[in-house]
């Protein structure tokens, strides 16, 4: 705004000189009631404080350049931190579902531990109704009967009947 307002009064001052009109001995300029003199000198005032408002103006833009460049580093080192931190979160669930497949694995196997500990099962199959077997009439109820059962189960529910069922089975 003052670069503005200042360009308006030196370019009026140009104007005054460049169109003096009728002008006494002195210097005195009828038309625009102002001397030559102080015409002359007001355009100097004017133009020496346009100079200082655009070296001003450059300082600031310099300035303002170089908080552009700051905040872009800053903002490329943000966004750096966020990938790392992304890559390193990837990396924890990675290992995080490797351990719980390890987890679900062990649990497995030290459930078949387990069972086949079990008092009158050492060194027996936990497995009577996969055997070849199925029909075995020392099971508590007849092997087919048990397939069918299993057959409809899904999932757990059919572990956890087969299980039973191994467990009944005295042999």
């Amino acid at each position: 705004m003052k670069v503005k307002s200042l360009k308006e009064e030196i370019a009026g001052y140009q104007y005054v000189l460049s169109n003096p009109g009728p002008t006494t001995s002195g210097g005195f300029m009828i038309n625009h009631l102002t001397s030559v003199e102080t015409v002359t000198r007001s355009l100097e005032e004017a133009t020496s404080a346009l100079a200082v408002e655009q070296e001003r103006l450059t300082q600031m833009q310099a300035k303002s350049e170089s908080i552009q460049s700051v905040l872009e580093g800053i903002e490329n080192r943000r966004i750096a931190l966020i990938r790392q931190q992304a890559a390193e979160q990837n990396s924890a669930y990675q290992s995080l579902l490797m351990m719980n497949g390890e987890h679900t694995e062990f649990n497995r196997l030290l459930g078949l531990e387990i069972i086949s500990s079990w008092p009158g099962r050492a060194g027996k199959r936990t497995t009577t109704l996969t055997t070849g077997r199925p029909d075995n009439p020392a099971n508590g109820c007849t092997g087919k009967a048990a397939v069918t059962a299993l057959s409809k189960l899904k999932g757990e529910d059919k572990e956890r009947a087969r299980l039973g069922y191994a467990a009944d089975d005295p042999g």
